[in-house]
């Protein structure tokens, strides 16, 4: 094996994913192989919207099969925990009804129905309610931890909450708030990933996503 590559359905959207060639056999055209493979297959499925994440390794081979960039996500990493953070005030842990809110705020911030990716560690959530109502919610088994939340201060506690002991996050540069939250506690920037897609664009709100699930999934 020299070469591997992902596609991941979620309904009208997919994802490519673990496209990795070999050192050894880089610059000999089989990433761009792997790539149009994967296209051939989704093009079977009539799905009309094919996402990814890229590096700047990847990029020219997305470009040349015809994939445009969205956005970028912004890379960080602190050193050390701080371990200061913590406010649980209007945080809760995850309850059956909180199920379809979820679902339902997921489906309104991405654009994707992510039902089963989310469906699998759910559980593992932690909820923001503001005057009674979620707001937000944060699913630390989920990937790299996601975070969506409609409002600026659900997005900013749940954060709190996460980063009190983890030290990478990413996010899309649209989430003003959130970057600034990360700046000012001791986060550095990386070199940014890029959002791109192939197809039509789909309605999502980045700057909602106060951190992302993963490179596989945005």
């Amino acid at each position: 094996i020299v070469g591997i590559g992902a596609s991941i359905s979620l309904g009208k959207t997919c994802w490519l994913a673990h496209i990795i060639v070999d050192y050894s056999y880089r610059n000999m055209g089989l990433g761009l192989r792997i790539v149009n493979k994967l296209l051939n297959d989704i093009e079977n499925r009539d799905q009309k919207s094919i996402l990814l994440i890229a590096t700047d390794l990847g990029e020219p081979v997305y470009k040349k099969v015809g994939f445009k960039i969205v956005t970028e996500y912004a890379v960080f990493k602190r050193e050390s925990s701080r371990n200061n953070m913590i406010s649980f005030e209007n945080i809760v842990r995850y309850k059956e009804d909180f199920r379809e809110r979820i679902y339902e705020m997921d489906r309104m911030i991405t654009g994707e129905d992510r039902t089963n990716i989310l469906a699998s560690t759910i559980q593992s959530s932690m909820i923001y309610l503001q005057d009674g109502k979620m707001s937000g919610y944060f699913v630390p088994k989920l990937g790299d931890g996601t975070i969506i939340a409609e409002s600026k201060e659900a997005g900013i506690e749940l954060m709190k909450l996460k980063f009190n002991s983890t030290n990478k996050a990413v996010i899309p540069v649209e989430n003003k708030a959130g970057i600034k939250f990360l700046k000012e506690n001791g986060f550095r920037e990386l070199s940014p990933v890029k959002r791109m897609i192939l197809g039509q664009d789909i309605g999502w709100k980045p700057e909602n996503i106060y951190n992302r699930i993963s490179g596989n999934f945005g």
